[in-house]
């Protein structure tokens, strides 16, 4: 499955597989399900085994150095952006520090919350029920403010950057959410915001890791899967989720669903 502004994998390696370094700028957890195996993270080794949950940050270098057990490695993942959990920006600081956990504490209530919040998501993937997103976005909140009273986070800086920068974010998100079908050219978005144009690209990539114009069209996308899946006709769902033109929502449904509308 695949959503937006998160995503939810598992992910299987086989004994002795190995990977070269990678650095990532996604936030992501990891839970492993099953299996043995070696991550490198920022040149640091963790041994993980079942029901160990791993939080990797933005920049970081991490790669799976080798899976060690006879059995495959397992992992089920929850790829996410920051905004996925606004308003608890203070807790999203945790993936942004040069010194913090990347192996979190078992045996506590917070870990076996997370394991919980895992559950839950892997549940609703499952399902096909009304505001699965939401639902689904909830639960990684979860997930990162029970990392952060793990960690203990209250003890540290509240805020990831500027708050007024990250408001301004999280209204453009529901500005555009609000009038999909409508114009959401930047400069369209930007004058409802009271800000410029360059100002709202440039803090907006910064907070999401992803272009305004990606958001848009993935958001889109997004909604004419929901149209459709409830008995629109494509070419409906793209007028009413605010493309142009028929071979611009095709382009569009393609690179970000993979598929074809009528394979939804």
């Amino acid at each position: 499955m695949e959503s937006f502004p998160f995503q939810y994998r598992v992910t299987k390696k086989e004994s002795g597989h190995r990977e070269m370094p990678m650095s990532f700028d996604e936030l992501k957890f990891v839970h492993i399900m099953s299996g043995e195996g070696r991550w490198n993270i920022n040149g640091e080794v963790f041994s993980v085994e079942r029901d160990d949950v791993l939080i990797f940050s933005r920049g970081d270098l991490r790669y799976l150095e080798e899976v060690v057990s006879a059995e495959p490695l397992v992992m089920e993942q929850v790829i996410f952006l920051p905004i996925t959990v606004y308003p608890a920006e203070g807790c999203v600081a945790l993936f942004f520090e040069k010194e913090r956990a990347s192996l979190l504490p078992k045996n506590n209530e917070y870990h076996t919350r997370i394991l919980e919040d895992f559950a839950s998501i892997r549940k609703e993937i499952e399902r096909e029920l009304p505001y699965r997103n939401e639902w689904i976005a909830n639960r990684i909140t979860s997930m990162v403010i029970s990392t952060a009273r793990l960690l203990g986070l209250e003890k540290k800086s509240p805020a990831v950057t500027g708050r007024a920068q990250y408001a301004t974010v999280c209204k453009a998100i529901s500005y555009l959410h609000e009038h999909l079908e409508g114009d959401l050219s930047r400069e369209t978005i930007a004058a409802a915001l009271y800000v410029s144009p360059s100002h709202l690209s440039r803090i907006f990539k910064e907070y999401t890791g992803v272009t305004l114009q990606e958001y848009i069209v993935r958001c889109r996308v997004e909604h004419a899967v929901t149209l459709i899946r409830s008995g629109k006709r494509p070419i409906d769902a793209a007028f009413e989720s605010g493309f142009g033109s028929t071979s611009g929502f095709y382009r569009a449904f393609s690179a970000v669903t993979g598929k074809k509308p009528k394979e939804i």
